[in-house]
C-alpha cells in the first residue's frame, strides 16, 4: 500500500508567504482539513479580511467558521453549480451562489503559485523514509521558500527606496 503527504498550506496572497501549515496521510475532504489549518493562523494573531477557497471546501460549516469566527469574508464557489438557489442548503452557500467577488476569486491563484514553485525547486517528492522526517523535509521546503521569498521582496522593496 502507497502513502502520500497531503499538505494543506495557508498562503498570505498579498505577499505569497505561507502562514500554517498541515500535513497528513490519509485522504479525505479539504472541508475537513481547513479548520485545524486556520486555527494556527488565528494563534498568529493575523487579522483576516477574506478567505479564498476552491469548490473542494464548499461546505456550510467552513462557511460558518470562516464567517462567524475568523470574522471574515469566504469567497468559495459552488460545487454544483447546476442545482438551482433554493434547493441548496445552508445560508452562506446560497449567498456564494447568488454572487460572489470573481477578481478575489482569482487571487487564489497565488496559493497554487506558492505549491508550484515549492515542487518545481524541490522537487514533489521525499527523500525520507520515516512520517518524522517527510513531515520535517515538506516543512523546510517551505521554510527555504519563505526565506527566498523574503529576500526578494526585501531587494525589491530596498531596490524602489536607493532609486527613489
Amino acid at each position: 500500500i502507497r502513502k502520500y503527504l497531503y499538505v494543506q498550506i495557508m498562503v498570505e496572497l498579498k505577499t505569497q508567504m505561507p502562514l500554517a501549515i498541515l500535513i497528513t496521510r490519509s485522504p479525505g475532504g479539504d472541508a475537513k482539513k481547513f479548520k485545524p489549518v486556520a486555527k494556527k493562523v488565528m494563534k498568529l494573531g493575523k487579522a483576516i479580511k477574506y478567505v479564498t477557497l476552491d469548490k473542494g471546501y464548499d461546505d456550510e460549516k467552513v462557511h460558518e467558521f470562516i464567517r462567524e469566527v475568523l470574522m471574515a469574508e469566504s469567497i468559495i464557489p459552488a460545487r454544483n453549480e447546476d442545482v438551482p438557489i433554493w434547493r441548496t442548503s445552508g445560508r452562506y452557500r446560497k449567498m456564494m451562489k447568488r454572487r460572489y467577488s470573481k477578481k478575489r476569486y482569482h487571487q487564489r491563484s497565488k496559493n497554487e503559485t506558492v505549491n508550484s514553485v515549492v515542487k518545481r525547486k524541490w522537487s514533489d517528492s521525499t527523500l525520507a523514509l520515516n512520517w518524522r522526517n517527510q513531515n520535517k523535509e515538506v516543512i523546510f521546503r517551505l521554510i527555504f521558500y519563505a526565506a527566498r521569498r523574503f529576500i526578494s521582496l526585501f531587494l525589491i522593496l530596498h531596490a524602489e527606496y536607493v532609486f527613489c
